[in-house]
């Protein structure tokens, strides 16, 4: 048979729509139009495809199966439709991603490496920063995606806001640091120890914090500065814990590298209490393009991944 998709969409729609004048407005073909092509589908079919009665038309039998396989090829062609449009739109281009420092390391660098790799014709720039610093130059149009914490944009109306995993968080701190492998560890006993903060921990966390350390077992713990540091780049952090006591929130995919080639160790798990939760963010009045489309697939490919990374970890871990 030499069928075109064009004679498929067209019984397709009269099958939907149960009429040919029905279908035919949907299409905006004539209904003398659609029917000669619907005749000329079942000429090379070999048999009729639909019913017609003055009650409207219904598939045959081989009407039916033959319209649950156009419908399949109608889908294929349209994904294949849409892959050449991104592939030539992907030809060349510039993409912005801002994120906040956990965002940064936890998701976004894999997904721009990926990225590029197979986009070599794109720019892609990244902008790590505080998540104050980052919603005006989005809404300025300086950035076309966000990768924020799901709360900074909790009531503000136009952005479109994506929610991606959450992910527990575990407390982790150098090799060999006084409190690695300390049997029956509680969270009040780490404020004797500088917390080392990356980015701004989120209000209910901080809560929760704060009143664990008000809890510890001594005067000087409680009355520590928390955090003791607090900076924007999770390399920044890393390198002050490896160098002193210090200790820092992390989830376990991102401690999963230096605990494994030795320079860290994870302390405590903060799974049922802490969690980190990005999410996706751009404005509703901007379209993503279609370099920032497919990096928002990867993204939420990576996120995925973790989902099932930290629950091994964490078993590895702590049991």
């Amino acid at each position: 048979m030499n069928v075109e998709l064009r004679q498929i969409r067209h019984a397709v729609a009269v099958s939907e729509l149960g009429s040919f004048a029905r279908a035919a407005d949907e299409l905006n073909l004539s209904q003398s139009a659609l029917s000669r092509s619907v005749q000329a589908l079942e000429r090379q079919v070999g048999t009729p495809l639909f019913v017609r009665s003055a009650n409207g038309v219904q598939p045959t039998d081989v009407g039916r199966l033959f319209l649950e396989r156009g419908k399949g090829l109608l889908a294929m062609a349209e994904d294949l439709d849409l892959q050449v449009l991104r592939n030539r739109s992907l030809q060349r281009g510039r993409l912005v991603v801002g994120a906040g420092p956990v965002a940064m390391d936890l998701l976004v660098a894999e997904a721009a490496a990926t990225f590029i790799t197979e986009y070599p014709m794109v720019t892609v720039e990244l902008r790590s920063a505080s998540l104050i610093d980052l919603p005006a130059p989005l809404r300025s149009r300086e950035i076309d995606l966000l990768v924020a914490r799901a709360d900074t944009f909790a009531n503000e109306s136009d952005v479109e806001v994506e929610r991606l995993h959450e992910h527990p968080m575990l407390l982790v701190g150098r090799a060999g640091h006084p409190l690695a492998g300390r049997p029956g560890l509680t969270l009040q006993e780490t404020f004797e120890y500088p917390w080392l903060a990356i980015g701004r921990i989120p209000r209910p966390s901080l809560e929760f914090l704060a009143a664990a350390q008000q809890a510890a077992p001594s005067n000087p713990a409680r009355q520590r500065a928390f955090p003791a540091m607090q900076c924007a780049s999770v390399s920044v952090a890393r390198q002050a814990m490896l160098l002193s006591d210090g200790v820092a929130l992390l989830t376990p995919a991102m401690a999963r590298h230096s605990t494994q080639s030795g320079q860290t160790a994870p302390l405590l798990s903060l799974a049922g209490d802490v969690k980190s939760n990005n999410a996706l963010v751009r404005l509703k009045s901007r379209p993503l393009s279609a370099a920032a489309l497919v990096f928002c697939e990867k993204l939420r490919a990576i996120d995925q991944r973790h989902v099932g990374e930290n629950a091994q970890l964490l078993e590895e871990w702590f049991g």
